[in-house]
């Protein structure tokens, strides 16, 4: 084997094993939150709505039950119609097979992404307050679930939770009730 071999081979057990020894008490195993940690979550609701680099960002490295922590993604719209925020829940699947809500979104006006014009695909950024039931820690890993109004719903999406100082000045302040 030679030299650089084995420093991959060497970066790839330690990567894997710190994956497995971070925080899993939101149900996810191991390989789920190292999975979901390694980059943003991401998928495609439907042909025409896609979700990009979503995370949920926590004040500073944890949060407590009632303290807000925000969704933030990107959703791309390639069709020819706006498309609307529903519903967002954060959930975590306990040892049993049923999920725990872990947070509900506080009131907010339901954000819309644009069409596509003729020469781009509509693009809105989403932040969606949380408020948590339980607590939640940089590291750990969640199962958020969308419904968007033409695009449909998507359950169980894997995204990692990180620390609000990622997200620097970019990280909404709650506004008070």
């Amino acid at each position: 084997m030679t030299r650089r071999a084995a420093r991959w081979a060497l970066t790839a057990v330690i990567t894997a094993g710190l994956a497995s020894v971070a925080g899993c008490e939101t149900g996810s195993t191991p390989l789920e939150n190292s999975i979901a940690n390694f980059q943003a979550a991401a998928t495609d609701v439907s042909p025409q709505l896609a979700i990009r680099d979503a995370r949920i960002f926590v004040p500073d490295d944890a949060a407590a039950p009632g303290e807000t922590v925000y969704l933030m993604f990107a959703a791309v719209n390639h069709g020819s119609e706006p498309d609307t925020l529903l519903a967002a829940d954060l959930t975590v699947t306990s040892q049993g097979p049923t999920p725990t809500t872990i947070g509900t979104p506080a009131a907010t006006t339901a954000p819309t992404v644009p069409p596509a014009t003729s020469t781009t695909p509509g693009f809105q950024r989403i932040s969606v307050p949380i408020v948590l039931q339980e607590p939640l820690h940089a590291g750990e890993t969640v199962r958020v679930s969308l419904d968007f109004q033409r695009g449909g719903p998507v359950d169980g999406l894997l995204v990692p939770v990180a620390s609000g100082s990622a997200a620097g000045t970019f990280l909404p302040t709650p506004s008070a009730s």
